[in-house]
């Protein structure tokens, strides 16, 4: 998913969930430094979508690179899934 810096674009990631859950997303660099983190409350179950817009916690766009975009699902018990991964190259 590249991005370019005369127009700005996002990576969508698209996953299914089984049952409703709050979605946990971390965005690593290739050294695996985390870059930004987010929660999507309220996923329903079946398919479902976040959305990155290649900036770091500062609201800064991310360097050029490879970058992986995990997602965690935890439910209203408290439950947490097993991690699962997305990656975005970043180019300009």
């Amino acid at each position: 998913n590249p991005y370019s810096a005369a127009v700005p674009q996002q990576t969508i990631v698209t996953f299914n969930l089984t049952k409703m859950a709050n979605v946990v997303v971390s965005i690593t660099n290739a050294k695996g430094v985390l870059i930004e983190s987010f929660m999507e409350a309220g996923k329903s179950a079946g398919v479902n979508h976040i959305t990155w817009d290649g900036k770091d916690t500062k609201g800064n766009y991310v360097n050029e690179g490879v970058y992986r975009i995990g997602l965690t699902a935890i439910d209203s018990a408290g439950e947490q899934s097993l991690k699962r991964s997305a990656f975005a190259v970043v180019y300009y």
